[in-house]
């Protein structure tokens, strides 16, 4: 999965930064924050888009790309989105950016976040999550 989205992102002028299954799924499941360390290194302000899957119940693959420029999360879950999901996915986003502003690692950027998630297609089986989601 990894090794895929990363090969997606490469050609994208480094204005898209794919950020590591394992980290992604600590930050959206509210996982040991030392899985997300190494971003402290990293200005997210300075992309457009990161991007990332998120491993949900060790079983099941979504993709969730933020757009920090524009105050966006976007959540894509192949079996389709359900309102409890989304407003865990956005909550943790805002803990994350939260914690980022009291150490002092971004001082500038959206206080404000949206969840959205826009139409794609649904898997129609219980196996071909990873394929949707590199879609």
């Amino acid at each position: 999965m990894d090794a895929c989205l990363h090969l997606l992102c490469l050609p994208l002028d480094g204005s898209v930064l794919h950020v590591a299954s394992t980290v992604w799924t600590a930050i959206f499941l509210g996982q040991d924050p030392d899985k997300h360390r190494y971003l402290s290194e990293v200005q997210i302000l300075e992309y457009d888009h990161l991007v990332g899957a998120v491993n949900e119940g060790g079983f099941h693959w979504s993709l969730i790309v933020v757009q920090p420029k524009d105050n966006k999360v976007l959540y894509i879950n192949p079996m389709g989105e359900q309102n409890v999901s989304q407003q865990q996915i956005l909550q943790q986003w805002i803990k994350f950016v939260h914690i980022r502003r009291l150490s002092s690692i971004d001082m500038g950027g959206p206080i404000h976040w949206n969840i959205l998630c826009p139409r794609h297609a649904k898997q129609s089986d219980s196996i071909s999550c990873g394929v949707y989601v590199l879609k």
